[in-house]
């Protein structure tokens, strides 16, 4: 799992940084507290489908603008998450630093049941704003969905005491050991997205290279959203035919995808 999910770590940053500046995501404001989390929401919807549970990911990220902070209190930052994720004793600090570009880094993993990669990045380029950037990348196994509630909102609650405003997406795969049709895999996100109350927004089908089908919707059920066409999405389902293993995945997104199907 560490191998697979540092592999995606730089991609996912990419994509969930371009859809931020795009402002396909909404902000979350520091000062306004997220009592009810979406992972209980996510979770039923992904249990309707019948899927085996592969992997859950969580990628949180703040732009900080006009800031800077030093290297001992981004050090703190990250330690303290660390901290009190219960991962202090597994984890692991990489310092980079030069003249415009500072970067603390600190990875944690406990067995196969839950792996962190936190990061902490100071940009201050000559004419152009100080801003500095705050990302946790996270992923649990199968065995671990039941801890999915309690991370999320310990990530929250310590975005909100930084005073940092934040955006956030949740991600769970999952694997039918066998091949299914795009007609089935309509029928399967459907079913995933009904016993949430989600709408179809839009969907998109493949059949020229492998069978995949997508979906994405709302629910009045899920708190994060994000705005697409002026409309609120915060939804995002996608089945996939693999022919390597011969199984078919499910991703399910809350507000999208954030990891490549």
């Amino acid at each position: 799992m560490k191998n697979f999910v540092k592999g995606l770590g730089i991609a996912i940053i990419i994509c969930i940084l371009s859809f931020s500046i795009l402002g396909f995501f909404k902000e979350v404001p520091a000062n306004q507290q997220i009592n009810l989390v979406d992972a209980e929401t996510l979770m039923k919807s992904f249990h309707a489908s019948e899927a085996n549970l592969e992997s859950i990911k969580l990628n949180f990220w703040s732009e900080i603008e006009n800031k800077k902070y030093t290297q001992k209190q981004m050090e703190k930052i990250i330690l303290d998450c660390i901290q009190e994720l219960g991962l202090e004793k597994q984890s692991k600090i990489e310092i980079k630093k030069d003249q415009n570009h500072q970067k603390v880094t600190a990875t944690s993993q406990r067995g196969e049941e839950i792996y962190v990669n936190i990061l902490m990045e100071n940009l201050d380029v000559e004419e152009q704003s100080k801003n500095t950037y705050f990302l946790i990348d996270l992923c649990l196994n199968e065995h671990n969905s039941f801890q999915l509630s309690e991370i999320e909102r310990k990530i929250i609650n310590y975005f909100t005491e930084l005073g940092l405003d934040y955006q956030y997406s949740m991600t769970v795969i999952g694997t039918f050991d066998k091949k299914i049709n795009t007609d089935e895999m309509r029928g399967i996100i459907k079913n995933t997205f009904e016993v949430v109350d989600a709408k179809i927004l839009e969907g998109m089908q493949q059949e020229q290279y492998s069978e995949m089908v997508s979906m994405s919707g709302y629910s009045p059920q899920i708190y994060n959203n994000i705005q697409l066409s002026g409309k609120k999405m915060n939804i995002n389902a996608a089945m996939r035919y693999n022919e390597y293993n011969e199984k078919t995945y499910l991703w399910i997104g809350v507000p999208l995808i954030a990891t490549e199907y």
